[in-house]
């Protein structure tokens, strides 16, 4: 009981996470929500400025296997908030949301103009390989992945792959661009991280941690920013894609 006390004084942000995708997964089954009106779908984000479906994207999941798959990894991940703080927690998980959802969409671009093939995705996997990857990046050595001792890098990739193994045995179509795309910035964002001092133990620095570290405050500017862009996006695809009927409701007297 102590230790569940413990984890949901230190984890507020991944219980918050959790519960919210409890809530939304239950309200998009009660009201039977269509996913391909909220699925991250190219051609609507870009033909029809509906950049707003990053975010719903991200809030959805195919089955409820699919959603308690993600929220298991998810909360197996949760010492990432313990050891970074919440603040820092929840600036890093924007930062692999925002920047992941806008690499799919140029990977997307790609895909269409050289492939002509473009897919849509559902999910909150590529935060999650985002922080599989950043993890990766902050530990050196090796890691025991079925019995087997192999480098800490290769780890989100051998994952990805059981991942995608599993999915095509359950004939569930996985999404490899997504996944690589968190993974991408998990990377980027774990280098940041490289020069931070550990103790032995894993934990920070009493007293150093995190206002007085350097790369602290570039994750948080980073983070303001990005979040600055993310907003400005969201305000042009409302007003530009009209989702709630609002401009077909006004008169003009």
């Amino acid at each position: 009981m102590e230790h569940v006390v413990q984890d949901i004084n230190d984890c507020p942000v991944v219980l918050t996470v959790i519960f919210l995708y409890c809530a939304i997964w239950l309200y998009q089954r009660y009201h039977e929500v269509d996913l391909q009106k909220v699925r991250i779908d190219y051609t609507r984000i870009v033909d029809h400025h509906e950049w707003w479906r990053i975010v719903t994207g991200a809030l959805s999941h195919v089955s409820l296997l699919h959603l308690v798959f993600n929220l298991l990894c998810l909360w197996v991940l949760r010492s990432h908030e313990t050891q970074l703080g919440s603040m820092l927690y929840l600036e890093l998980t924007f930062l692999l949301f925002f920047h992941s959802s806008i690499t799919l969409i140029f990977v997307y671009f790609f895909q269409q103009r050289y492939w002509d093939r473009t897919e849509s995705v559902v999910g909150y996997s590529g935060v999650l390989y985002g922080l599989i990857s950043f993890e990766c990046v902050l530990h050196s050595g090796a890691m025991f992945f079925f019995g087997y001792r192999v480098p800490y890098y290769l780890g989100p990739f051998l994952i990805l792959a059981l991942d995608q193994g599993i999915g095509m045995l359950m004939k569930q179509k996985v999404s490899l661009t997504g996944h690589l795309s968190g993974m991408v910035w998990g990377f980027i964002c774990g280098s940041i991280f490289t020069h931070y001092k550990f103790h032995p133990s894993g934990l920070p620095i009493p007293g150093r941690w995190p206002l007085e570290q350097p790369h602290e405050v570039a994750i948080s500017m980073w983070f303001w920013v990005s979040f600055l862009a993310f907003i400005m996006l969201m305000i042009y695809s409302v007003w530009k894609s009209d989702p709630f009927g609002i401009n077909k409701r006004v008169t003009v007297g």
